[in-house]
């Protein structure tokens, strides 16, 4: 028991991070959740079997913090499948998938979960900015289904989802047909079952 005598895996947090080709930038987005200000999560890094699979590994190791976990897949399955993989083998409630190239904000998952808890939905979703070339917001909004179907409109990585909606979903799709557009087709599937969705004016990814 922990925290508010709440059992650790009711409030705890896995953080999900594909990998396979973007190391250097991989020990960034890793840093930037080693420094976050909720002690409670866990972070599966999914190396995808990637050729530099060593090199993933060894990016996991240097943090030298227990939080950080490397699992490799045995084949290469894309996205999708990789954060399938990650959150299958997780323990938290709530899970937060971040891209290798990506970096959450020093509180991101600090405000995630309250926000998550307070509201009591079932996933929050922050404003994204964009580093490393490009400038300004990757806005957010909660698009209705005829938007996503026309717009391929989907939310931007960095929001928090309860592990029972995503159970509920079936997970993410893994077809090969759907490649690059995974994303968009499970915010059909949340949307098309009237999952409780919030969106924050608060940039944390």
């Amino acid at each position: 028991m922990t925290q508010n005598n709440m059992p650790e895996g009711s409030f705890l947090v896995s953080v999900i991070v594909p990998a396979y080709s973007r190391v250097p930038l991989l020990r960034e987005c890793l840093e930037s959740i080693r420094a976050q200000t909720w002690p409670h999560w866990e972070c599966l890094v999914v190396d995808d079997a990637s050729p530099w699979g060593g090199e993933i590994q060894a990016a996991v190791n240097a943090t030298g913090d227990p939080r950080f976990k490397y699992v490799r897949r045995p084949v290469n399955g894309g996205p999708a499948a990789a954060r399938n993989t990650g959150i299958k083998r997780s323990r938290g409630a709530f899970f937060i998938c971040v891209d290798e190239d990506d970096r959450l904000v020093l509180h991101a998952i600090e405000k995630l979960v309250k926000e998550i808890l307070h509201r009591n939905v079932d996933v929050v979703c922050p404003q994204a900015v964009f580093f490393e070339g490009k400038s300004g917001i990757r806005r957010a909004i909660w698009p209705s289904v005829e938007q996503m179907l026309v717009g391929m409109w989907v939310l931007p990585n960095g929001w928090i989802m309860k592990r029972e909606l995503w159970q509920r979903l079936g997970g993410y799709d893994e077809s090969p047909i759907l490649l690059g557009r995974d994303d968009w087709e499970l915010w059909i599937r949340v949307v098309a079952h009237g999952a409780k969705v919030e969106v924050l004016d608060d940039v944390l990814y």
